[in-house]
């Protein structure tokens, strides 16, 4: 991270942007690098949190006088790693701030914040906010050709729809991330992608009553 004191050199020379820029770049491609990995790979997931405070130095200096572009698209990176990381309430602070700036964004990291916020809000409970999250920024993030960032979505989706009770809805949106998911192929993460709507959809067939659909379900989630 940037310390004080070099900060007050590098303002002294008039060179604090620059750097201020490069950080921001290097702490932005350290996240697209990792940040799949994070979902399956304890390693990976503990390199972001050694990390975190230099995310979190970019997040603020681009939210204060970055581009907006690179504010929303670098939050649109986290939102898995917020999740995972046990970063909700911090999460849920720079999400509901990207999701107000992000009309000047591209789409697809539009889309990405609100899935995000989304799925933040699903973990703390607020169900009823978190549905029109999803349901605005999936269909842009679907039509931009990710597959594997709408197979994500789709499942954590489908985990909104789990909480909420509705199994039968679950199982559609599941087996939707599922095809995402398996056309991504060989892509970083997609196999931990399949793995987790495999999971969610043994969570749906439980809930449904069919155990042992669940049980297969659950098994090849494992195995995976």
């Amino acid at each position: 991270m940037i310390r004080e004191f070099a900060l007050e050199r590098l303002r002294a020379s008039g060179e604090e942007k620059i750097s201020r820029v490069a950080h921001a770049r290097y702490c932005t491609r350290l996240v697209e690098m990792l940040r799949r990995a994070a979902g399956a790979q304890q390693g990976a997931l503990d390199q972001l949190q050694a990390e975190h405070a230099n995310v979190r130095a970019t997040l603020e200096w681009l939210d204060a006088e970055g581009p907006v572009v690179d504010f929303v698209h670098l939050v649109a990176l986290l939102p898995g790693f917020w999740s995972r990381g046990g970063h909700l309430r911090e999460g849920r602070t720079w999400l509901e701030r990207a999701v107000a700036k992000a009309e000047v964004a591209a789409a697809d990291d539009r889309a990405r914040v609100q899935i995000g916020l989304g799925l933040v809000l699903t973990w703390q409970g607020e169900l009823e906010a978190a549905e029109p999250l999803f349901a605005a920024g999936i269909p842009h993030l679907r039509a931009s050709g990710h597959t594997l960032d709408t197979a994500t979505a789709l499942n954590w989706y489908g985990s909104l729809a789990i909480f909420r009770g509705d199994h039968a809805r679950a199982e559609v949106i599941l087996n939707d991330a599922l095809g995402f998911a398996e056309a991504a192929g060989d892509q970083p993460g997609a196999i931990n992608c399949t793995a987790g709507a495999l999971g969610n959809l043994g969570l749906a067939a439980l809930g449904r009553g069919d155990f042992d659909l669940a049980e297969t379900r659950l098994a090849e989630a494992l195995r995976l």
